[in-house]
């Protein structure tokens, strides 16, 4: 059920975020619209690969102190409140 609910989340989040992202991106005037979605989607596929998972490393191993017990409750609880 976790697993599910991380899954709907992150569709929605990724629908919500991708939205925003493209919007800032076509409403930039000085670039042609083929040349911004270029640069775009670049970007969306470089810029993971050269900051890495330092902040997901962080929010997994020195935010929250959680054992194995508790930690679906409190992954369940973020997800809701996120979403």
């Amino acid at each position: 059920m976790l697993l599910g609910l991380a899954a709907v989340f992150a569709i929605i989040n990724g629908a919500n975020d991708a939205g925003a992202m493209l919007a800032a991106t076509l409403k930039a005037r000085g670039l042609p619209i083929i040349v911004s979605l270029a640069l775009f989607a670049v970007a969306l596929a470089i810029v993971p690969l050269v900051i890495g998972t330092g902040v997901a490393d962080t929010l997994t191993s020195s935010l929250v102190d959680a054992d194995s017990r508790t930690q679906p409750w409190l992954v369940g609880v973020g997800v809701v409140a996120a979403a």
